[in-house]
């Protein structure tokens, strides 16, 4: 064999090393950054659903007082209110990667808006307890929905 035989089979196979290197590295940068971009996902959405189980939990709570301690129902009020809109800025804050539960959300606090404007309009426990127990039905669905999508992420 001559030396160009030598330099046109190994030239090649030199060349071939380099771009399979190359193409690696740019397919397991775009894996990587795949990988950042579900964990980001992932832990968003648990994060979320746990602002929605908290107010979800004070909505039961809030339940069992309903009728019976109307003091402390004001007080727990207040509570799922702030756990309320503390769980609406988390998702206000991370919309674009909690989009695809926006009609939820959106029903979600349709839902309370219609209890509290009821509450505001007097104190008859019946119908206050009636859109109570619609706003925390509601929230369970908002949970399940939830959960359903981070598990189907």
């Amino acid at each position: 064999m001559t030396k160009t035989d030598w330099v046109t089979i190994i030239v090649p196979i030199i060349a071939n090393g380099f771009l399979l290197f190359f193409f690696e590295k740019v397919i397991e940068s775009h894996i990587k950054k795949q990988d950042r971009r579900y964990t980001l996902k992932v832990e968003v959405v648990s994060k979320f659903l746990e602002k929605v189980e908290d107010v979800n939990n004070e909505c039961m709570e809030l339940n069992g007082l309903c009728g019976s301690y109307p003091e402390m129902f004001v007080e727990e009020l207040k509570k799922v209110n702030d756990k309320l809109v503390d769980a609406v800025k988390f998702y206000n804050t991370k919309r674009v990667v909690l989009s695809e539960l926006s009609t939820q959300c959106e029903e979600w606090e349709r839902a309370w808006d219609s209890f509290v404007s009821l509450f505001k309009e007097g104190m008859d426990s019946e119908k206050n307890r009636l859109q109570l127990q619609e706003f925390e039905d509601e929230t369970q669905r908002f949970v399940d929905t939830c959960a359903r999508y981070l598990h189907n992420i």
